[in-house]
């Protein structure tokens, strides 16, 4: 069976949670697949991930380009995967084109467009809304990753809760410790947010002001996935008062991700909303004691493994920071206990899981 894997949502190095789990599942289903071949549709930027991993067919239209991209991907992808004689195609980006006469499974990692803190215009959000519905009714099986996003997902779009599958993705390997970078610094707090809405930024800087200010911690605060919006956090840290104490990386390659969750004291999650959060198990799997917010899917994927906190409350925040930071017997039991979380996640499992699903849609529509 020839599987196609529609990548066209992706502009390389800058779709976050969403490209590292089709990199690393399509990876996956590289090496599993058992007499099964991929071959992937992608923007004119490629899939430098993917490469050398599956063959990649790039069309004339950049990513960057949002709705031409869309456009193309509704009107002319369908005849080019036809054309490449795909069983069944596998849309990774949330939407998938509505008319295929193949076989459609859909992945969406959330319902966002549709909630509150979706950050988009009025003119955006209709437009996405409309897609995600036209998109996961036409599918004939949709993947998700949370069951609080198939709840979502159903609730928003109409389709029945029993079309929607979960398939969690897992921790890329280049976060497993390695021996000879056990040592922690554990002199600074790590923490995922950038400006987005969802991604709490003001309430994450209120609480690390309380912290540093009330509670007299010295431990600098390094942001990262601020997803370029670097300059804007650090202005709101001096606004804060915070001079130097708040460092934002940019954009970071994977092996200096892996060493600045390793060695971080703790690593703060303070998203309003998340379909699944990667990064939760990225922390762990790396051995950092992780709290997290209590909201979306994030108490799913964190098990009993996080410290939770109401996102809402910055002092709340600033307390558990503060417990966590200075109580090391609660430090290791959370190290021990986020560890064995991150290990009921497995890429293996999970691409076995997506091909079943593909081989069971095609065979249903011959």
């Amino acid at each position: 069976m020839l599987i196609g894997i529609n990548a066209i949502f992706l502009a390389p190095g800058k779709g976050g949670g969403m490209e590292r789990y089709l990199v690393n599942m399509v990876r996956a289903m590289a090496q599993t697949a058992k007499g099964d071949e991929l071959i992937a549709f992608a923007c004119r930027e490629g899939l430098p991930g993917l490469e050398g991993t599956v063959p990649v067919i790039k069309g004339p239209i950049s990513a960057q380009t949002r709705w031409a991209r869309v456009l193309w991907e509704q009107v002319l992808l369908p005849g080019i995967i036809k054309d490449s004689h795909c069983d069944a195609v596998l849309s990774f980006g949330n939407i998938c084109p509505v008319r295929l006469s193949l076989p459609s499974l859909l992945v969406m990692h959330d319902a966002i467009p549709f909630e509150p803190i979706h950050g988009f215009s009025a003119l955006e959000k209709t437009a996405m809304q409309t897609l995600f519905r036209a998109s996961a009714r036409s599918a004939d099986r949709i993947v998700t990753v949370s069951e609080f996003s198939k709840k979502r997902i159903s609730e928003h779009t109409g389709v029945s809760r029993d079309k929607v599958s979960i398939i969690p993705g897992a921790c890329d390997p280049v976060f497993f410790p390695q021996e000879t970078s056990r040592k922690k610094s554990g002199d600074y707090i790590l923490a995922s947010a950038s400006a987005r809405p969802h991604k709490n930024l003001d309430r994450l800087l209120q609480a690390y002001k309380i912290l540093v200010q009330d509670k007299k911690v010295n431990a600098p605060l390094v942001l990262v996935h601020t997803q370029g919006s670097e300059e804007i956090a650090l202005d709101k840290a001096r606004r804060l008062g915070l001079g130097n104490k708040v460092i934002a990386f940019g954009k970071t390659i994977d092996g200096e991700l892996a060493g600045l969750y390793g060695n971080a004291a703790l690593f703060v999650y303070p998203s309003l909303y998340e379909g699944f959060g990667l990064p939760i198990l990225e922390a762990m799997t790396s051995g950092t004691p992780v709290i997290a917010s209590r909201a979306g899917a994030i108490p799913e994927t964190a098990g009993n493994a996080a410290l939770l906190f109401d996102p809402c409350n910055p002092e709340e925040l600033a307390q558990a920071m503060e417990r966590v930071l200075k109580d090391p017997i609660t430090q290791k039991e959370m190290i021990e206990r986020g560890k064995n979380r991150a290990r009921e996640f497995s890429w293996e499992n999970s691409a076995t899981a997506m091909l079943a699903l593909a081989r069971e849609a095609a065979g249903k529509r011959r």
